[in-house]
Formats: structure tokens, sequence, C-alpha cells
């Protein structure tokens, strides 16, 4: 069968286009897409139409010429995005993989754990688009800070209204009126509690934040208005982890890292939305959680 001048500038096409796509996935690591053409033709049906005895009619070879051209252009932004070959097209940044994380900016909230079944991608709001890495990583380390937090307080609630073995016992009635309670029972214990607080958050922000100097330096560069500052988390950080592990319970495994991340971040976010109804509750009526619990089993 004797090729003619169309179909050899197919044949040419769809070489360079299949070669592309296998050096995208084996070197540029892109995630694989279904290659279509529009009419959903593919690259294969149109190699097999190509060499088949069914001769193609001039709009139809032309369909498929402008289907291939198509997908080259697409396939040149990529690459360009990924290689910053066009200068008017920003190079991706290169991020450090801390943890078994490396930041990837085509997936949800750059690829980090804590999106689970059945809510999967859950930002109803919008919050997270369009937000960079270092922002990303602030709202993690704020999400995960206040998780601890949040988890603290609940077992705080239940037990500290449970026993009182602390000031000889004279700490009584609902958690949310225990602090001012130590306050004036015991004063210096209180500002001694507000000083190791806020040891512990000078020790956070000097193990995962950047210096001020660093951050104004950024601030300036990127020309950030006066209270919007780019506060920086470092590039070897992992929003959370600030090597407090004395059981050593930190798996060494990427992926058992990820469910053991994913499972502190939900308990984390249940504890939050727990602490919030126990601090409503005592607020209503103040009654303790305890004595709540008993009123409303004896109203059944």
């Amino acid at each position: 069968m004797i090729v003619g001048t169309r179909r050899l500038k197919l044949f040419g096409q769809l070489v360079v286009l299949l070669s592309s796509y296998v050096a995208c996935f084996s070197w540029q690591k892109i995630p694989a897409v279904e290659f279509r053409l529009r009419g959903k033709r593919d690259a294969s049906s149109s190699l097999v139409s190509l060499f088949s005895n069914t001769e193609l009619s001039d709009s139809q070879e032309e369909f498929v010429v402008q289907s291939i051209e198509n997908d080259l252009r697409k396939l040149d932004k990529r690459a360009a995005l990924q290689n910053g070959a066009d200068a008017r097209v920003p190079r991706l940044p290169v991020h450090l993989t801390v943890n078994g994380w490396t930041p990837d900016p085509f997936k949800f909230c750059y690829g980090l754990p804590g999106n689970i079944a059945p809510l999967g991608n859950f930002d109803p709001l919008g919050v997270t688009k369009d937000l960079s890495v270092h922002e990303i990583k602030r709202y993690r380390e704020a999400e995960v800070t206040h998780g601890r937090v949040a988890m603290l307080a609940t077992v705080g609630y239940l037990v500290g209204e449970s026993f009182h073995p602390l000031f000889g016992g004279q700490v009584l009635g609902p958690a949310n009126t225990h602090l001012s309670q130590v306050q004036e029972i015991a004063p210096p214990f209180f500002t001694l509690l507000a000083i190791l607080i806020g040891a512990v958050e000078l020790l956070r922000a000097l193990i995962g934040w950047e210096s001020p100097s660093k951050v104004l330096e950024e601030n300036q560069r990127k020309q950030h208005k006066a209270g919007n500052y780019y506060a920086l988390l470092k590039e070897d950080y992992y929003p959370g982890d600030i090597g407090f592990d004395p059981l050593k319970l930190k798996p060494k495994d990427a992926t058992d890292f990820s469910i053991i991340q994913t499972k502190e971040l939900q308990n984390g976010r249940l504890a939050m939305i727990a602490v919030a109804g126990m601090c409503a509750q005592e607020l209503v009526n103040g009654e303790t959680i305890i004595g709540n619990m008993k009123n409303m089993f004896y109203a059944w």
C-alpha cells in the first residue's frame, strides 16, 4: 500500500505524540491522563485507520491532524511547566521530601494526609484553593496543634471534674471555672503554668518556623502589605512534627506514617468539636459534663 503525503504527516505526528507521552510518563513523572481525541477517537484507533484499507476523506484526515496538533500543544505546555522551558510559564518549585511526603501541586492540599471517606477532599468553602505550599503547611500546623490541645482538653474536662487531688480539693465545679479558681487559690502556680505554656510555644516556633529576619526579607521581596505577613515554616519541617516522641511510636515507613497522621488528625478534629460542645454546655446551665450526662440519663 502506498502511503500518501497526508498519511506520512499523520504518521509522523502520531509517533511524536506517542513518544512524547512515553517521555513524560517515564522521565517527567507526570500523572498519566487518558489520551482522547475529539469525538472519542484515540491515537491507537487513528493509527489503525492509517494503515487500514479504508480510505480517509480529506475532512477526516484534517480532523485527525488538528486533534493531534491540539494534544501536542497541551504536551508542550505541560513540559514547559515541568522544565521551565518557556520564560512566560513559571517553573514548578522543587520541595524536599519530609516523612515520606513530597508536596504535589496537582493533589488536594499538596498531597498531605488526612482526607478519608466518606468526606474525601472536604473543603466546601474553598479555603485551601489557590494557596501556596507554605500556606497549606501553616494551615496544617494550626490544625494539628489545635487538635492536640483539644484532645488534652477533652480528657481534662472529664478527669478534672471527677478527681480533685490538687490544691486540697478546693478546685470544684465545671471545668470552665477551674483556671480562674487556681488563679485565686494559688497565683504562683498559675504564673508558672503560663510561663511553661509560653516556653513550649517558643520551642515549637524555634523548631518549625523560620527566623523573623528571614520572614521580613521574604515579605519585602514579595511586597506583602502590612498586616498580611508571609510567615514561613522551614522547608525541612513537617507540620506538627516537633520531634517529641518519647515512646518511639513514630513509624519510619512513609505509608504507615501517613496512616497514623490521618488517625491523629481525625481524632483531633473530633476532639475540637467535642470540647467546643462541652464548653458551650457548661456555659448554658453551669453543670459539669458528668452532671449533664447523669441528668440526661435520668430524664430517659
